[in-house]
């Protein structure tokens, strides 16, 4: 039965970062940034902010509401993971241009 357990929780959390797109080229340019830079703010918000709370797709909120929550939520975190996590929201973000 114990095993259950662990499965359950195990499709949960992978089920959370699904809904969090993997950045690709185009995305990268559009933001005017590397897709790298973009992969290191999708990694952070699915480690770091995924292991307290659940995540949201970026397009849940427009970019200046994700920049907020971030600024919040993100007081134990170093101002580059910051940036990088806002960066990587915004160029997904609600009202962000596709």
């Amino acid at each position: 039965m114990r095993w259950l357990w662990w499965f359950i929780l195990l499709g949960i959390a992978c089920g959370a970062s699904w809904s969090v797109p993997e950045p690709g080229p185009d995305d990268a340019r559009r933001a005017g940034v590397t897709e790298e830079t973009l992969a290191q703010g999708r990694r952070l918000y699915v480690f770091r902010c995924g292991g307290c709370h659940r995540l949201y797709p970026p397009s849940y909120a427009r970019r200046s509401e994700w920049q907020g929550i971030v600024q919040r939520m993100g007081k134990g975190l170093a101002s580059e993971e910051v940036e990088l996590i806002q960066t990587y929201l915004s160029t997904f973000a609600l009202d962000a241009v596709k």
